[in-house]
């Protein structure tokens, strides 16, 4: 991998070289070797900067990293304008020009730039999955820059009314973009997706990293400054060999030429399946163009013409200024809903390709002013259409817009804050105590992962140390140093056992943490099977990838498990169980653990921590469970905490058919019955599948369903179910009298469990209907991917679905309807029918939430809302200010003092 993507980038690098070469030795080849090898420039120079773009997002936003970009791609625009307004304040010929180059680059940018970004992407799709979705989606990210591009369109109206563009014009554009590029440093920084060069570039040490994000920058600025000028003169010189026009090779030429980066950037984008990085890009250039682009227009115009005055626009030019700006508003409009259907992208494209071929098809000059008129109307109209189409989906645009501007200002005040308290720390010195203080290392913004630090006088704690599941780019984040020291860190408390909140203890122990892991008897006996299945499963996938690259002939020896078994145990030796509500102190700080109800042995964690002379409550839910489960308890209640985290992983949803799901199950069986087929069940090996071993006993040994073979396959499962045995002491009372009437509130006849390889790979040969249990849940890795192989594509099976499928997994992709998905390599059409249960998800859904909620007799003076996706995290904050809390939901690595 490192190997391809070190020559991709060399490739990229010689693409610039000739023309680079050409420039420092002096020479200037012929019209159409220059366009050449300057184009080639150009496209090299495009590509990486587009990398240096995206492994930037590592460190900021991608609102800044592509407002970088665009400043740096548009630079030859800049050197263009800036040449015919300093010629213009000499020789008032080159007045009617100025206008011209700048808006023809705007026009390109969203005729062809937009619309190339949805096809691309939609093509994109298409070839991967299949799917002919005719719409793309963006992030909300675009938010802050479909603001800026609004407001500075609003303004560039008042342009060709007054037919010029002044000083206190260029102030007040100056300060859009400043103000845009203010926000954009502050934006939530989000977790991507990184390929190729750019993952390479983003695998390095921060500062190597960073140095050389600056590098590619700069080079590819430079690259593409040098090489802007030639490929447009080269292509004017070819294009007056045929006879075109000045006006019209300034118009669009020269913009062909010192658009083509923003062009070429936003292509690989979408190519990538990133349209939002890719019109983000595409944004942040034209939205740079139509304020410090024009800005600088008059400033240079009365510098060179020694006088204090507005830049004066022609006939020509206000209509051109009217025309842009009234293609930008309906731009505007198509994005009002964070989508941009193939129907759009195909009507901005002929709608530009028309006003650009019209001074070539009608021969008379008034006729083409005329129709620049007809076409400004048909998009303000076309906008007003649109913005009565769209009017439903404006309160989506106000509240993304909404929520941006609510992180960006909160970060502000936890800075000033912070700012605040080291001045005073500096004044008054010992006597001013540092208050406690909140990291949030991992599932923020997202659910897996979970990982918080929470320092107090001289301690510091840790609450979880997840392992991020989903996404390819889980693989380079989850080997990622900690964003902490951990050799300072005095202990770790453990809310359950499932791997995103227990799977990078062993790398937490290799960073140098030495202190102990505190969780509940069930919770340690749980993640020591949890740890040494995965340490097992890492262990083999890095002999399987040595063994494929050693065939392949390439280098292997960066290959290693993420941690092995050796080191599951060291970390397993530092567990000491705690009893529920047993009070325990670790330096400075006291804790005991409540009921979760999530999985057997999940826990709250209730944490007093030292402020001054007052001591701050913090209560962390871990995962919060459901009520009325099978076998474990419900929730425990909580009456008041002064410092809340709180998960959101089904905030805004409710658990369809929680009254119904037995019937529900019931149906799957009898219909797969009938058909001959097998009903194959991807679940966690933890609490999930003892759930379903518990259900399917009570339809069982009811009478309710004919019993059939039950395969347990998943050799974690069964270790699991010998734990669950153990802690009786955990059940609920139904589950208790179960107990008592049957001996064992899991066993029924047809139950056969499945150890050993061989005894898994005898499933395939059984031909009777039957139900398949295996792991893991989400269809990423062990056994069920075997069997989903062998029954995928057959329409009298059930693939049945009972946990959350995280974005980027196998699971999540069957879930979401896709025709055919790959497994070990190669591409299978689903065919088997898929339903999903939710009522066996072991999360609270909004009434879980809400009801747990009620319990708090007084509001927590702060809520922090974590391990949830962007509608779960907006819906739990939607929850609580309707309650009147105040909450914040931080993104990844945030510090926040604690009151």
């Amino acid at each position: 991998m490192h190997v391809r993507n070190t020559v991709s980038f060399i490739c990229v690098l010689l693409l610039t070289m000739p023309w680079v070469c050409l420039y420092f030795l002096g020479i200037r080849p012929q019209p159409l070797p220059l366009a050449l090898v300057s184009a080639m420039a150009i496209g090299g120079g495009a590509l990486l900067i587009s990398w240096a773009a995206e492994a930037a997002e590592v460190d900021v936003s991608r609102s800044l990293s592509m407002a970088i970009l665009a400043l740096v791609a548009v630079m030859p625009e800049y050197a263009v304008d800036i040449y015919l307004s300093w010629q213009a304040g000499k020789d008032q010929h080159y007045v009617g020009l100025v206008s011209a180059n700048m808006t023809g680059g705007n026009r390109l940018l969203v005729g062809i730039g937009w619309s190339l970004v949805a096809f691309l992407t939609w093509w994109s799709l298409k070839q991967g999955s299949r799917r002919a979705t005719k719409t793309v989606t963006l992030d909300k990210d675009i938010a802050l820059g479909f603001l800026f591009l609004a407001c500075s369109t609003a303004y560039s109206l008042l342009l060709p009314i007054k037919g010029r563009i002044t000083l206190f014009d260029a102030l007040v554009l100056s300060c859009f973009y400043i103000t845009y590029i203010c926000l954009a440093t502050k934006a939530p920084r989000r977790d991507v997706e990184l390929f190729g060069p750019a993952q390479l570039i983003a695998s390095t040490k921060p500062l190597l990293r960073r140095l050389f994000v600056i590098l590619l920058f700069a080079y590819s600025g430079f690259v593409i400054f040098i090489s802007a000028e030639p490929l447009a003169e080269s292509l004017k010189e070819l294009g007056k060999s045929i006879g075109i026009g000045e006006f019209f090779m300034i118009q669009w030429i020269a913009p062909l030429a010192s658009e083509a980066p923003e062009i070429i950037v936003a292509s690989y984008f979408a190519l990538r399946l990133l349209p939002t990085s890719a019109l983000t890009a595409v944004i942040s250039a034209k939205l740079n163009q139509w304020t410090l682009l024009i800005a600088s227009l008059p400033i240079v115009y009365s510098i060179s013409s020694h006088m204090l005055q507005p830049l004066p626009l022609g006939e020509l030019q206000r209509s051109e200024i009217l025309l842009t700006a009234a293609q930008s508003t309906f731009a505007c409009t198509i994005l009002i809903d964070f989508n941009i259907s193939l129907h759009e992208a195909v009507l901005l494209l002929l709608l530009f390709l028309s006003q650009l071929s019209m001074p070539l098809i009608i021969p008379a000059q008034k006729l083409v002013e005329l129709s620049r008129d007809a076409f400004s109307l048909i998009y303000f109209s076309l906008s007003v259409w649109m913005l009565l189409k769209q009017r439903n989906n404006l309160h989506q645009l106000r509240i993304a817009l909404g929520e941006m501007l609510t992180y960006i200002t909160s970060r502000e005040v936890s800075k000033t804050a912070t700012e605040q308290f080291a001045t005073l720390r500096r004044e008054r010195g010992s006597e001013f105590d540092e208050k406690p203080s909140i990291k949030f290392c991992g599932a923020a913004g997202e659910v897996t992962g979970s990982c918080h630090l929470v320092v107090a006088g001289k301690t510091s704690v840790l609450l979880d140390c997840g392992l991020i599941q989903g996404g390819k780019e889980r693989h380079i984040r989850n080997r990622e140093p900690f964003t902490f020291d951990a050799s300072r860190v005095e202990a770790c408390i453990l809310t359950h056992a499932h791997l995103d909140h227990c799977g990078r203890l062993p790398l937490l122990i290799k960073s140098g943490f030495k202190g102990r892991i505190f969780a509940t008897r069930a919770t340690c006996e749980l993640a020591r099977i949890v740890l040494l299945d995965s340490a097992k499963l890492n262990e083999e996938d890095a002999a399987w990838k040595i063994k494929r690259l050693k065939k392949a002939g390439e280098d292997y020896s960066w290959v290693t498990p993420l941690f092995t078994t050796e080191e599951a145990l060291m970390c397993i030796e530092r567990f000491e169980p705690v009893d529920y509500h047993e009070e325990k102190s670790v330096g400075d700080l006291t804790f005991r653990l409540l009921d979760a109800g999530h999985i057997l042995g999940s826990a709250m964690v209730e944490l007093q921590l030292p402020s001054n002379s007052e001591s701050v409550m913090l209560l962390f839910t871990g995962d919060l469970g459901r009520r009325n489960a099978p076998i474990i308890r419900d929730p425990e209640l909580v009456s008041e905490c002064d410092v809340l985290i709180m998960e959101s992983t089904y905030a805004g949803q409710i658990h369809g058919g929680k009254e119904t799901y037995m019937q529900t199950l019931v149906e799957v069986i009898e219909w797969t019955r009938e058909r001959g087929g097998k009903v194959i069940i991807p679940s966690f090996a933890i609490e999930r599948a003892q759930d379903l071993l518990y259900v399917l006993g009570k339809l069982f040994n009811s009478g309710t369903v004919k019993p059939l073979p039950v395969f347990v396959d998943s050799p974690m499962a069964i270790e699991a179910l010998k734990v669950f045995k153990r802690h009786v002491e955990l059940y609920d009372d139904e589950a208790r009298l179960r107990l008592k009437q049957y001996g064992d509130p899991f066993a029924f006849e047809g139950l056969r469990t499945t150890s050993t390889v061989d005894e898994s790979k005898s499933i395939n040969q059984f031909e009777e209907p039957c139900i398949i249990i295996a792991g893991n849940g989400m269809c990423t890795g062990g056994r069920i991917k075997h069997h989903l192989k062998h029954n995928i594509g057959n329409p009298n099976c059930t693939i049945l679905f009972v946990g959350y499928q995280a974005n980027g997994t196998l699971g999540r992709q069957i879930v979401d309807g896709e025709r055919s998905v790959r497994i070990f390599g190669e591409q299978y059409e689903v065919r088997a029918r898929v339903v999903k249960i939710e009522a066996f998800s072991g999360h609270a859904d909004n009434d879980d939430i809400d009801w747990w909620l009620s319990s708090f007799e007084r509001a927590p003076k702060l809520t922090f809302a974590v391990h949830g996706e962007k509608n779960a995290l907006a819906s739990l904050k939607q929850l609580l200010s309707l309650r009147g809390w105040k909450c914040i939901i931080p993104a990844l690595n945030d510090v926040w003092r604690l009151l």
